[in-house]
């Protein structure tokens, strides 16, 4: 049928104008994601939003070409059931967008793939995703609001005008195909020679979707997932690891840690308490301490000033991982939900194989991150949850900390000696909503803020925490344990209202990563010995080797990517992007050349051209190469057994 007459104009808006509409809109809405949404959480709010284009252009080309491609099929259905089918895809795709868009705004990141294997624990994340829901958000389903009563326009519309047959519709497909292809090829050199896409795909999510869209990311990323499933860790992959392994072995020169075994045969209790920063520690707001009994226990404890976050978006099971195994968190998904199966040499294990006693507690749920699952794994012989304590006050979920404190203290006295207690808090977590009879500071202008909920969630932390050491004091534990407190991870906090309370008004890129990443790391040793504040640089990774040099244990067999702090050299605290902080320098890594990246003077937040850093860079993409793959391919037990690996467990 030919398109040369009068009526063709009712033709091509009857026969492609739903799917030509809806391609545009999704068209419109990806794009606005990238530019607005990732831009303006993550990137640095100095860099103009037109230079900011000029080096993401393939945002545009990629994410067209990905709908044409997708929507191409479509052609072949007859015009009602394309309609509806259109209508459908575009309110499951704006559905994705306002998901990620409530996701990127708590977490900094877009929703992987890979993190469908914790469904079960949405239960307890979606009231802080729900959170971040904007009302402007609904400018995302304006298209469908609008559309949906013309259809029954459009099928009258039909009725009347004749439609393609199927093979002018087959014709139409074919063309559209070519077309997106055409689209597509200009984002094909970013999978050239040295690109590493696939690194990229692994740890520079964000900067990914920012690069080529969020549905060329999603589709990219199902084939990267599906190669990873497949593929096996190959002998000569492992030879590499073990190699790595062994050169970091062999590189390792400076001498014991004069505090080396100063806690010898002492109990251990760690406290891995939920979304505890760093500044809260010896805060005032109008004149009250947010944090004196932490603020005291800094004082009687080795104090970790620069100590980061190094966890991805599993978050607190990150921090458990992590700060136990000394191995980097996945890219995408928790440890526990994708290999908690394999076998692991954490802290607990090797504590256990020294004739600790070892204890996990926390008042969650054993399934909450697999945790019933994982730690067993990592070495517990025993784990106490939610179902072993009597709640007589929750908080959010989970069962108040001052309760979960109190009830705990006996467990630990019928614990045999020496014994590890390791526990998990949960009252701090996101949304921070204490009850109001917690409320005891006075926050000001930021009291129904989320930062403001914050400072009374801490301090009701704080309160419960201070017992807490009450009570191990009255009952002789304190002076006989080696008492570690740390956060798990970060409070996903505003930067812009935190610049006003800490005095710093509008934050930098550099300002903005230190307050977010910086996490307390607190040592106690009995009687106060060595307390003070330690400035070196150090990470989650960096809590398991320190800890086991005080206790003075050190073996040819532990497999773990930290270093022990206390020898007073900064570590090589590598984030899962592929950032980094070496004590002198903050990297921020960038998709693509090093140009992409921005460096900073870690002393003064000076600005630096990035080009000398790109040797550490690269050292710190293989770092988290080989977690992965001994992670991924069961590595540790290889590496525990193989004959060439050299005595000495630290950096």
């Amino acid at each position: 049928m030919g398109f040369g007459n009068a009526r063709s104009f009712d033709y091509w808006s009857v026969e492609f104008g739903p799917l030509a509409c809806v391609v545009m809109f999704l068209w419109i809405k990806l794009v606005f994601f990238s530019v607005v949404t990732v831009r303006d959480v993550w990137w640095a709010p100095e860099t103009p939003v037109g230079n900011w284009l000029l080096t993401h252009v393939d945002i545009f080309s990629a994410t067209l070409a990905t709908l044409m491609l997708f929507f191409a099929p479509l052609l072949m259905l007859p015009r009602v059931w394309r309609f509806a089918s259109v209508v459908l895809v575009d309110v499951a795709v704006s559905t994705l967008v306002v998901s990620n868009v409530m996701h990127f705004r708590f977490y900094g990141n877009i929703i992987p793939l890979a993190q469908t294997s914790s469904v079960h624990n949405l239960k307890y994340v979606v009231p802080s995703i729900i959170a971040q829901l904007n009302s402007a958000d609904i400018i995302y389903y304006l298209d469908i609001i609008a559309v949906i009563p013309l259809a029954p326009y459009y099928r009258a519309l039909c009725k009347r005008v004749p439609s393609l047959d199927a093979k002018g519709r087959r014709r139409f497909c074919y063309s559209l195909l070519l077309v997106g292809i055409i689209f597509a090829a200009p984002t094909f050199r970013l999978f050239g020679p040295g690109k590493d896409f696939v690194s990229a795909y692994s740890n520079l999510q964000r900067e990914v979707v920012a690069t080529v869209g969020l549905l060329p990311y999603y589709l990219g990323g199902v084939g990267i997932q599906a190669w990873s499933r497949l593929h096996v860790i190959r002998p000569v992959e492992r030879q590499r690891v073990l190699s790595f392994v062994n050169s970091r072995r062999h590189g390792y020169q400076a001498s014991r840690s004069n505090l080396f075994g100063i806690a010898r045969g002492r109990n251990v209790i760690m406290i891995m308490a939920e979304s505890l920063q760093n500044f809260p520690i010896g805060l005032k707001i109008n004149g009250q301490p947010v944090a004196p009994r932490i603020s005291t226990f800094a004082q009687e404890s080795l104090h970790f000033v620069n100590f980061y976050d190094q966890t991805n978006l599993a978050t607190t099971s990150d921090g458990e991982f992590t700060s136990l195994q000394s191995l980097h968190p996945l890219a995408a998904g928790s440890v526990g939900g994708r290999y908690g199966h394999h076998q692991y040499y954490a802290l607990p294990a090797i504590l256990s194989h020294h004739g600790y006693a070892t204890l996990s507690a926390s008042g969650e749920s054993g399934t909450m991150w697999y945790m019933n699952k994982v730690h067993p794994s990592l070495g517990f012989q025993r784990s106490v949850f939610q179902d072993e304590y009597q709640i007589r006050e929750r908080i959010g979920e989970w069962i108040a900390d001052q309760e979960f404190f109190t009830q705990t203290i006996p467990i630990l006295k019928g614990q045999r000696e020496p014994f590890l207690a390791y526990m998990i808090t949960s009252s701090s977590h996101h949304p921070f909503e204490v009850p109001s009879k917690y409320h005891v500071l006075n926050v000001g202008e930021l009291e129904g803020t989320n930062e403001g909920n914050y400072l009374h969630a801490v301090h009701y932390f704080d309160q419960a925490f201070g017992e807490f050491i009450d009570e191990l004091r009255m009952n002789g534990l304190l002076e006989e344990s080696l008492v570690v407190l740390y956060g798990d991870h970060q409070a996903f906090l505003d930067g812009t209202r935190l610049g006003g309370l800490l005095g710093s008004g509008k934050l930098s890129q550099y300002d903005s990563f230190q307050l977010r990443k910086r996490v307390p790391l607190l040592i106690r040793l009995p009687e106060r010995l060595a307390a003070g504040i330690r400035t070196v640089s150090g990470g989650h990774l960096d809590i398991a080797p320190t800890i086991l040099s005080l206790l003075g244990i050190i073996a040819d067999d532990i497999v773990m990517f930290g270093k022990d702090l206390t020898q007073g050299t900064d570590s090589f605290v590598v984030f899962r992007d592929g950032s980094f902080v070496d004590g002198k320098h903050l990297f921020l890594n960038g998709f693509g050349t090093i140009s992409a990246s921005r460096c900073y003077e870690v002393a003064s937040g000076k600005l630096l051209d990035c080009g000398p850093l790109e040797g550490k860079r690269r050292d710190a993409l293989e770092q988290l190469e080989m977690s992965d793959l001994i992670i991924r391919g069961n590595l540790i037990p290889f590496l525990r057994d193989a004959k060439r690996i050299v005595p000495g467990t630290m950096q």
